[in-house]
């Protein structure tokens, strides 16, 4: 008797819940065209099949409404923003500034860290991490990208000339280095030891959350504990954690017995001895900011979550296109020997802000393929999109990224990779809010200086070493895939023969 009630219970509930949900579609459907909906599920189907499959049937729908949508998944609204009027609005606004319950699945791993906080802590924390981007400190950053970039090209050296190959592994490797070095001071020798444990439960929590994201039935907490994905997140969520606790443990006994190694810091001017990581400008802050280790461990695995594979699909994206086009290629190694003249010396900070053109180049990667296609507000009031249409309070709303890169109206080869769309004179053209790849307003990436310095460093030595040569096979066209960050489901093959000294 007790079980029919619960189940007639919760089977009228639903039913309310659903007559709500269709009362509330009614409201929005004269605001936001959408797909067809089925009853109950909305429209949970476009999640069906692979990442790959999904994507495509949304940037599909994306180009069939243009300006913006709406999509229910079960009686979860969200209204899709295509045009950069409608991402101005959005992302400028210094009041909705939290995040979609989406990025709930990273919680376990990044806790409240910059990426998934809001409102004051968000505001303490973003003013106490500025200084973590300092150019100053970015000097100090350069010597290890720069270290590790000649890591990268002595690891590819050992590829035998004109084989194609897949890159990406070999840039994650790359990234990995830097982001331990920078953020944690710990060098883990991932291009010599790509197939350590942290590196496999870094991969592991990627995988999980996202799988978690786009899985419907996974999303219960309930299902998922009954689920074999459980002990692989568990797993690696263990070690993740129990590394950086360890990490910032021994840092603090280290400058505990090593006064010297302080970061000191006044006003704008910064006095660094020994080996600088982001974790020492948390834990400078630590007093007068109030932080606890697990406040510390928060932030130091959200900039390891931030810092490597959105940099890894920038680099092999660009990599890609580069082997593509020898023209490119030739500017890329004419303007950096126009930098150095013959000098043999290690890039500086100055340096790569004289690269204008390989910046092109990144930014127009950046372009065809955000390494995050989209970003999620959840709206806590009514909020007016434009004078037609408003988000109603709880929906989320998405700046589709990927859409505006590739608004006809705005680039003029909008689906073809060419640099020259950021020559000065075409970039005044443009909505600002036309090109995002780092987000933009109160919200937009505290690390951009960091990634492009990262990415024009290794780019340059390896233009300078090797030339990029073109996989000739069909099946090696990018065919992009939306994980946490978007990638290629055939990878991104390049081959690369080794460079006369001097030849461009």
């Amino acid at each position: 008797m007790i079980f029919y009630v619960i189940v007639t219970t919760i089977l009228l509930l639903l039913y309310i819940k659903y007559r709500l949900t269709i009362r509330h579609l009614v409201v929005v459907d004269t605001m936001f065209p959408g797909p067809t909906c089925l009853p109950i599920i909305g429209n949970a189907l476009m999640l069906r099949g692979t990442s790959e499959d999904f994507y495509k049937r949304f940037t599909e729908t994306c180009f069939y409404y243009r300006r913006s949508f709406r999509v229910w998944i079960a009686h979860r609204l969200f209204i899709a923003c295509l045009y950069p009027e409608d991402a101005e609005v959005i992302l400028g606004n210094n009041f909705e500034i939290t995040k979609a319950d989406v990025y709930e699945f990273l919680l376990p791993w990044i806790g409240d860290g910059l990426i998934t906080s809001t409102g004051k802590k968000w505001r303490t924390h973003r003013k106490m991490l500025t200084p973590a981007f300092h150019f100053r400190i970015l000097e100090e950053f350069t010597k290890v990208f720069n270290k590790n970039g000649k890591i990268f090209c002595e690891v590819l050296s050992k590829i035998p000339e004109n084989k194609i190959f897949d890159v990406y592994e070999y840039v994650k490797m790359y990234a990995m280095d830097n982001i331990c070095e920078t953020a944690m001071s710990v060098s883990i020798n991932a291009q010599k030891n790509p197939n350590s444990a942290y590196i496999r439960a870094v991969k592991d929590m990627c995988t999980v959350a996202f799988k978690r994201m786009r899985t419907l039935w996974l999303r219960s907490d309930f299902l998922f504990r009954m689920s074999p994905w459980a002990k692989v997140h568990d797993d690696a969520l263990s070690l993740i954690h129990s590394q950086t606790r360890d990490v910032i443990k021994k840092r603090k006994q280290e400058l505990e017995r090593n006064p010297d190694l302080r970061l000191t810091m006044e006003n704008d001017n910064f006095s660094i001895k020994g080996k600088l990581a982001f974790l020492d400008i948390l834990l400078h802050a630590a007093q007068e900011y109030r932080l606890t280790d697990e406040d510390i461990r928060e932030e130091v695995d959200t900039f390891m979550f931030e810092g490597h594979d959105t940099i890894t699909s920038a680099i092999s994206f660009a990599m890609y296109y580069i082997s593509r086009d020898q023209e490119v290629q030739k500017k890329i190694l004419q303007e950096t020997e126009s930098i150095f003249r013959g000098e043999d010396r290690e890039p500086t900070v100055k340096d790569f802000g004289a690269m204008k053109y390989l910046e092109t180049v990144i930014k127009e990667t950046l372009r065809l393929h955000p390494s995050v296609p989209f970003i999620a507000r959840k709206i806590s009031q009514d909020f007016q999109i434009d004078m037609k249409a408003y988000a109603p309070r709880g929906a989320e709303v998405l700046v589709v990224i990927a859409a505006l890169h590739r608004n006809p109206y705005q680039w003029e080869k909008w689906d073809q990779f060419y640099p020259e769309h950021f020559l000065p004179e075409a970039t005044q053209k443009r909505h600002p809010y036309s090109f995002v790849p780092f987000s933009a307003g109160p919200r937009n990436c505290i690390g951009q200086k960091f990634a492009m310095i990262e990415m024009k460093s290794v780019l340059s030595k390896v233009v300078k070493e090797f030339e990029l040569i073109p996989s000739p096979h069909p099946e090696h066209a990018i065919r992009e895939v939306p994980d946490l960050i978007l990638t290629s489901g055939t990878g991104m093959h390049v081959g690369l023969r080794k460079r006369i000294s001097g030849a461009a």
